[in-house]
């Protein structure tokens, strides 16, 4: 597994409230705290990471790698007492989308 990216140090701006990258933030961070307390091979963890796939695909499909990026930050910055584990759960969720890192 790659490293975990260290963009707790990035300062990155809240996006507007009504955006679509306000909604798809809500959303992972609700999925993502949903899932941590699950053993990853639980039913309910398979599901959370087939809808966090799901975002993921709307995400790049919306705003590429950019804004994958962009919410991985600001997911980290959101908890980072958590974000090494929030982010493996990405990786693992976001395994083979084109616009995520390989």
């Amino acid at each position: 597994m790659p490293a975990p990216r260290r963009t707790a140090a990035l300062k990155t701006f809240a996006p507007p409230s009504a955006s679509p990258l306000a909604r798809a933030e809500a959303s992972l961070l609700a999925l993502l705290t949903a899932i941590e307390p699950h053993e990853p091979d639980a039913p309910a963890a398979k599901a959370y990471r087939a809808t966090i796939r799901s975002r993921g695909f709307e995400i790049a499909a919306a705003g590429g790698n950019e804004a994958l990026d962009y919410l991985l930050a600001r997911i980290r910055a959101a908890d980072p007492s958590r974000a090494d584990v929030r982010e493996a759960i990405l990786d693992l969720a976001w395994a083979g989308l084109s616009a995520w890192r390989s």
